[in-house]
């Protein structure tokens, strides 16, 4: 909930940029403890790869309806990034993925 009084700006009180989905074409970090290579073990360590944004049509035909998305995949609620011939990827990864963008163009600001 935002506040109802002005906020004053300090060392320790600061905008926070939210920023916009990133578009086609653009790289993103994904990172995790996922599996580094094809049925391998997971990570020790956190890792991270940049991989591409692919937009939706790339996204459904590549991913196309399935079992969990008999609709296929949503712009509304999701988003599809790796490289289309394999190799970056989180396809291994087993607990979820977290992803941010390289950039952020602090052009808005939002209180939740």
């Amino acid at each position: 909930m935002c506040p109802l009084r002005k906020l004053r700006f300090s060392e320790v009180i600061k905008p926070a940029c939210i920023g916009l989905p990133p578009a086609a074409g653009e790289s993103i970090i994904a990172t995790g403890w996922g599996r580094t290579e094809f049925g391998g073990e997971s990570s020790e360590e956190l890792r991270g790869v940049s991989i591409p944004v692919w937009d939706m049509a790339t996204c459904s035909r590549v991913l196309g309806p399935s079992r969990k998305l008999p609709q296929g995949p949503s712009a509304d609620s999701q988003l599809c990034a790796g490289e289309v011939e394999g190799g970056k990827d989180t396809c291994q990864v087993r607990h979820g993925w977290t992803s941010q963008l390289v950039y952020c163009d602090c052009d808005i600001m939002r209180c939740s």
